[in-house]
């Protein structure tokens, strides 16, 4: 069929079948079934269409056909929808209209639209939805929807897929455009495509379209270019949220990609659903152009959009983002007569909380949004992303990835501080290096690693135990170059003097011949007893450490010797041999066979023989406890006064007070209420623990 006859009018025209000169019309009065099979049709003049849809029908259908326009010209149309509810079927067909459209809808809707079974649109529009509602499109079966166009700028209407209305009383919204196993956008290696945006929802005029929904899923492609003026795979000319406008992924063979295919950038909501794609890191966040005079900016993330990019590291982003100098810090000149001049510019800001997805951590925009997606996102790197005058920087606000239950890594989280809680054990299944790692006393962590030439390490190692001035604990840490610090984060010299009120202090054996524990003034961290009181205390390493099981010390061998020692390791073992463990009320170390150890805990070894005499081991009155206490008999208690202890007793009584110095204060007996005058500090009165301020 070759349509020769020129007709008259535009595609805004409202009676098309009076306007078009149509090869096929299927006029206002039309009914039944229509199908157009094996056919060609040339359209050779303006404002033609190869069939015009003006009545309601049961179907109409166009198999293993073509409709062709000419490459010139204006307002040629494949298929013309202008009537509601009519169904439409394009299998297997071709539509050639380069500068015109192939199928498009005016004032149409409430009826289903199919292209199937490898048709191939290329036109100006390939599917254009003017003015139209609650049409169901479904694109599939390798189908391909592209643009071609002599125009050399862009526009509204050129796309693959385009939804629009013009200043009129009627909307376009509620359309629902699935697309599977297809092909939209540009394609320059087999059509010779114009640059053009994929899918357009144009907001420039009203009612603008809402309420719209596009789907892509299986193995379908949307391609578009990397000429800045064409950077996404979706335009949407209005604020996408406010008007309800949704594009969809489902499943993960989408493929989104510039026309060389290389994967475009995608960009998420803030719900991690999909919004748009961009062909790079800068075109993800705006669109800028120099028009005339004047640079104008599109954002195309919106505030908490999250932009995914997983191969490229956060020193990447960043070199990006500094060196798009005309979107962020500088304005671009303007050539004239006169020379050059800066065009009119203002620097592009990038919305608050937009995320970028890094290879190695998020960045941020804004401060307080990067402190709370830290928190939310423990397990992620979190920076905040600082846009300055003339050049972005970053500030680390990842916190710390809280171990509260048993848990098996077999993923790095190299670079990260990690706190385990008392009572869970982390697994290390993968090499990697920490940052800072905080255990708590009773957590555990292992590494799983067999290979001897793969590592876990810590940058820093933390021991964070429960201490009170109320009894000591069996402690020591497996490092021996070692900072104390308390809650607020300072430095503490540990131990503290044995006077102070407050502090935090150490016992260990006299020596290695004297089962007997006194105060030291030095060598805090070694296995042995601590204590503290009035703050919590962290004891960390002073350099890397690396987790890794080493073999439990070895008893001495010597007879009448004694060795304290703690668990060279991070996790719980059971020891191959006895050992004196000190009991739950801290007042003595009592043998032990095979005992389990825990993490940081320290306990005594011996020879044989003095093993199999020696049952326990008394701390003794030289060393302060507190958890000796004498519950009051017969009346019997003690009490502190400023600068004395206050003796209270039904009857004459010998008393011992013990400074923690492990000299006597005071031996003798004492009467009811006797005070005896002793320097500010901690005592032990018969084995009760006192202070005196």
């Amino acid at each position: 069929m070759n349509n020769n006859t020129q007709g008259y009018g535009d595609r805004k025209n409202p009676n098309p079948a009076e306007a078009l000169q149509n090869a096929i019309l299927l006029g206002a009065t039309a009914k039944g079934t229509v199908r157009v099979e094996n056919t060609t049709i040339n359209l050779a003049a303006n404002a033609q269409s190869g069939v015009l849809i003006d009545g309601e029908l049961t179907d109409v259908s166009l198999v293993n056909t073509k409709i062709e326009g000419q490459v010139n010209g204006s307002n040629q149309f494949g298929v013309y929808i202008h009537h509601k509810k009519t169904p439409v079927t394009v299998d297997s067909t071709t539509i050639l209209l380069n500068n015109h459209y192939c199928i498009y809808a005016n004032n149409a809707g409430d009826q289903k639209l199919t292209i199937k079974n490898k048709s191939n649109i290329v036109g100006y529009g390939a599917l254009y939805l003017y003015e139209t509602s609650d049409m169901n499109v479904h694109v599939s079966g390798g189908s391909i929807l592209t643009g071609k166009t002599k125009n050399k700028g862009v526009s509204d209407s050129f796309a693959a897929i385009a939804i629009s209305t013009n200043n009129s009383t009627v909307g376009a919204s509620n359309n629902e455009i699935v697309i599977e196993d297809s092909y939209i956008g540009n394609k320059f290696a087999e059509q010779e495509t114009m640059a053009m945006t994929p899918i357009k929802i144009n907001g420039s005029f009203t009612p603008i379209p809402c309420d719209n929904k596009i789907i892509l899923k299986g193995k379908t492609i949307v391609s578009t270019t990397d000429n800045i003026k064409n950077p996404t795979i979706v335009g949407y000319g209005m604020n996408p949220d406010k008007y309800n406008n949704v594009i969809m992924l489902e499943g993960t063979d989408v493929q989104l990609q510039d026309q060389n295919g290389k994967p475009c950038v995608i960009i998420n909501k803030p719900d991690g659903s999909f919004r748009n794609a961009a062909v790079s890191i800068v075109t993800a966040i705006d669109f800028g152009e120099l028009y005339g005079s004047t640079y104008y900016h599109e954002g195309i993330a919106y505030a908490g959009d999250i932009i995914m990019i997983p191969d490229t590291t956060i020193a990447e982003t960043l070199d990006a983002l500094n060196a798009a100098e005309y979107t962020f810090f500088k304005a671009p000149t303007v050539p004239s007569d006169q020379g050059t001049t800066p065009a009119i510019w203002e620097p592009y800001v990038i919305p608050d909380s937009v995320i970028f997805d890094c290879k190695d951590g998020c960045l941020v925009a804004k401060e307080s949004a990067a402190k709370t997606y830290a928190i939310a996102n423990p397990y992620k790197r979190v920076y905040w992303l600082n846009q300055g005058e003339k050049s972005f920087s970053i500030k680390d606000y990842a916190v710390a990835i809280e171990i509260k239950n048993d848990t098996t890594w077999v993923t790095p989280y190299s670079e990260r501080k990690v706190n385990v809680l008392d009572g869970a054990t982390l697994t290390l299944s993968t090499p990697m290096v920490l940052d800072t790692v905080t255990m708590e006393e009773g957590a555990q962590l292992r590494s799983a690693l067999t290979d001897v030439n793969q590592k876990v390490t810590a940058k820093v190692l933390r021991f964070a135990p429960k201490l009170s001035g109320n009894n000591w604990k069996a402690l020591g840490v497996p490092f021996t170059s070692l900072e104390v610090k308390d809650s607020k984060g300072a430095s503490v010299s540990a131990p503290s003097a044995q006077e102070a009120d407050n502090g935090i202090w150490f016992a260990d054996l006299k020596n290695n011949k004297t089962p007997i524990f006194e105060v030291k003034t030095d060598n805090f961290g070694a296995a042995g007893l601590w204590a503290a009181n009035g703050d919590t205390y962290t004891i960390s390493s002073e350099g890397a450490f690396e987790f890794k099981t080493l073999e439990e010390p070895a008893a001495p061998t010597e007879t009448g010797t004694f060795l304290m020692c703690s668990n060279p390791n991070t996790f719980t073992i059971t020891l191959k041999q006895s050992a004196y463990i000190l009991t739950a009320d801290g007042t003595s170390f009592e043998q032990e066979a095979n005992p389990e150890i825990k993490p940081f805990q320290s306990f005594v070894l011996t020879d044989a023989k003095t093993l199999s005499t020696l049952r326990s081991l008394r701390i003794g009155d030289g060393v302060v406890t507190g958890n000796q206490t004498i519950e009051p008999v017969d009346g019997y208690y003690v009490t502190t006064d400023r600068g004395a202890i206050v003796i209270h007793t039904p009857e004459p009584m010998d008393v011992v007070i013990i400074g923690m110095n492990g000299k006597v204060a005071y031996r003798g007996e004492v009467t009811d209420g006797q005070r005896i005058m002793v320097p500010s500090g901690i005592y032990a009165v018969n084995g009760q623990l006192v202070r005196v301020k």
